[in-house]
């Protein structure tokens, strides 16, 4: 018996032993299970994380990479363009360039071929003066001829034979505002509404009241021979007669008046024509006047021509695509400006040259040379679309808040 109970006690104790071990590895197989579960939870959840981003980055680079190529094929088109549209201007910068170069050259050449020799000369002028196809009407003629020299305003074109009080006014300025005065005279072929609408131009661009001279058109050919006779100083015109009568107007107060003179094409032969008319008349009248009271002739004409020149310094002379040398030595002030695509001055100069009149003048106080090509070969010449942006481009004048003058 009691070996059976002690085997009975071993085969229970084996019995409990097989239960707590099967129960151990139970409990192991489900923990090793759950920790295998939540791992590969885990894993998972990690996976699919990564796998978003890994989606999200590849997007934001597929959509960065769209608009990069975009971008870029924008840019690729946009260089393209600019350098077509440079190409182009570039073409046709040269192409104008070339075009007045020749119209330069060939005015030179006319101007020189034309006035070389004296039998020529006259030979070419009878015939000019024969065939003249621009010869205007006798009642346009008349016309002409009655504003020539004559004076204009504010209520310009209409012209008058006496000096104005007051100049045109710039746009939106009250009648009576004190603004410096301006003395414009015109070139050939230059209707009275076109004197008119340069007028305007330069009141409202340089903030002054404009006096205009008028030099009246006599018709193309008229004109072009009529220039001819005022580089000869055989031209005796009424606008440099009415230049001098306003100068000496201006100069004689006390003290006397800044006079500033802008002249554009023939008008600036006239106003050589003008400056010396005025110099003399003013230097014989002091003459005068001194040998009244008891002045020797020489002493007389010393002192004379000094107080000429002393009252002649507050006068400023603008020119443009005109002549730049045999300006009188009277002492005025010279500011000159060419556009060096103008045929104009290179067909003076010819002239000049022809002449020996092509001397350098005295206070030159500035000659600005600048190019501005042009399809029409005398666009380059205009006062109002070359010289005029120009002046202002170089010599801004400032202008009020509103943008205006006054």
């Amino acid at each position: 018996m009691g070996f059976f109970k002690s085997v009975s006690d071993h085969v229970a104790a084996g019995a409990s032993w097989v239960e707590k071990a099967g129960q151990a590895a139970v409990d192991t197989t489900v923990a090793a299970g759950k920790a295998a579960y939540d791992t590969s939870k885990k894993v998972a959840v990690y996976g699919y994380e990564k796998t978003k981003e890994a989606a999200t980055w590849t997007k934001d680079k597929a959509v960065a990479g769209a608009e990069w190529t975009k971008d870029k094929a924008v840019a690729a088109k946009n260089w393209v363009k600019d350098k077509t549209v440079a190409a182009k201007n570039w073409a046709v910068k040269k192409a104008k360039k070339k075009l007045n170069d020749v119209v330069g050259k060939l005015a030179e050449k006319v101007g020189n071929a034309a006035t070389k020799y004296k039998p020529v000369e006259k030979c070419l002028q009878d015939l000019l003066e024969k065939h003249d196809a621009t010869r205007l009407s006798p009642e346009d003629e008349a016309k002409a001829k009655k504003q020539d020299g004559q004076f204009m305003d504010n209520n310009c074109p209409q012209s008058s034979p006496n000096p104005p009080k007051q100049g045109r006014l710039p746009k939106g300025c009250p009648a009576g505002a004190n603004l410096p005065k301006v003395i414009y005279t015109n070139g050939i072929n230059t209707s009275p509404e076109a004197a008119c609408a340069t007028m305007r131009e330069i009141a409202d661009t340089r903030c002054v009241q404009v006096i205009g001279v008028y030099n009246a058109s006599f018709g193309m050919t008229r004109d072009v021979l009529d220039s001819k006779n005022n580089i000869d100083k055989t031209g005796r015109e009424k606008s440099a007669h009415s230049q001098t009568r306003l100068m000496k107007e201006m100069l004689s107060k006390n003290p006397p008046e800044r006079v500033t003179l802008y002249s554009h094409s023939q008008g600036g032969v006239i106003t050589q024509e003008g400056l010396q008319e005025a110099s003399t008349a003013m230097t014989n009248e002091t003459i005068r006047d001194l040998k009244k009271q008891g002045m020797p002739q020489k002493q007389a004409q010393q002192e004379a021509d000094r107080r000429t020149k002393e009252k002649m310094r507050n006068v400023n002379v603008h020119s443009f695509g005109t002549t730049e040398t045999d300006w009188p030595p009277v002492g005025a002030n010279y500011y000159q400006m060419t556009n060096d695509a103008d045929p104009v001055p290179k067909l003076i100069h010819a002239v000049q040259k022809n002449r020996g009149t092509d001397t350098q003048p005295e206070n030159l106080k500035e000659r600005h040379h600048f190019e501005q090509n042009e399809w029409n070969p005398i666009g380059p010449h205009s006062m109002d679309k070359a010289y005029l942006p120009e002046l202002n481009r170089i010599h801004p004048v400032p202008k009020k808040p509103n943008g205006g003058c006054c």
